[in-house]
């Protein structure tokens, strides 16, 4: 386990995703971190990866103590003291993270539930699988503790908002698949987004081509969301355009540690 999290230096990833947190912040994101990828490995291509029953079993004892923290209860992960849960963030905060942590659990089950039963599905409704098994909404949350940003709710109700965080998981795990395409296809990892196209029909060079346009089209979106976000003032605006920054920063981050 110590070499896996030795290898993936999370710490590099956090540093750029969470540049301006403060030593016990950054250290709470290196912490998950630290965490959720080898758990994330039991479903992807460890012992986990096609026994549904086990798996939501598995992904339920997590989930149990971060429905709703009551009489002080907190998130059963990693180091106690040092996560995002406890008292003292922002309530917003605590309730999009478990949110976000529980679309990651619901993602995970339907990934392990559809290899069990070898399923092929097709690369839009992958995508939609993919949006929620990759893990990358938790981190949007992560990063607003980190930079103790004060959104308020009305603004992740926004149209524009939504459309940020749901494009920045996309360039997430649509970058991420075709930088890793060789090694999940060694590794017999079925829900690859390239590996997804090329099992509908299409050769290596036009799966590549069709997951380009899919990236390509993405950008387009993405700037025409930020240019319709709305003026709340001064004060909210300021932690909006940091808030967004740190969207972008979780794609970058997820660009240079590969």
């Amino acid at each position: 386990m110590s070499t896996i999290i030795n290898k993936c230096d999370f710490s590099y990833f956090i540093a750029i995703t969470a540049p301006e947190a403060a030593p016990r912040e950054y250290r709470t994101l290196c912490d998950w971190g630290n965490w959720v990828f080898p758990f994330d490995d039991m479903f992807d291509n460890g012992d986990l990866r096609n026994k549904p029953t086990t798996a939501a079993a598995v992904l339920q004892s997590l989930l149990s103590p971060m429905s709703r923290p009551q009489n002080g209860q907190e998130m059963n992960v990693s180091r106690r003291d040092r996560l995002p849960i406890i008292k003292g963030s922002p309530e917003g905060v605590q309730r999009r993270f478990a949110n976000a942590m529980a679309d990651y659990c619901a993602g995970v089950l339907m990934q392990v539930e559809d290899l069990s039963t070898h399923a092929l599905i097709p690369p839009e409704k992958m995508l939609e699988r993919r949006q929620l098994s990759a893990g990358v909404s938790p981190l949007f949350s992560l990063v607003e503790y980190a930079h103790a940003l004060r959104v308020p709710d009305y603004v992740f109700e926004h149209p524009s908002i939504q459309e940020i965080e749901q494009l920045g998981i996309d360039f997430v795990l649509i970058t991420n698949d075709i930088l890793s395409y060789m090694k999940e296809e060694n590794e017999a990892v079925p829900h690859n987004m390239v590996a997804v196209v090329r099992m509908s029909g299409l050769g290596a060079q036009e799966a590549f081509d069709y997951i380009g346009d899919m990236l390509d089209s993405r950008y387009e979106r993405w700037e025409k969301a930020v240019s319709e976000v709305p003026d709340w003032g001064e004060d909210v605006n300021k932690d909006v355009k940091r808030y967004i920054q740190g969207v972008a920063d979780v794609v970058r981050a997820n660009l240079y540690w590969r």
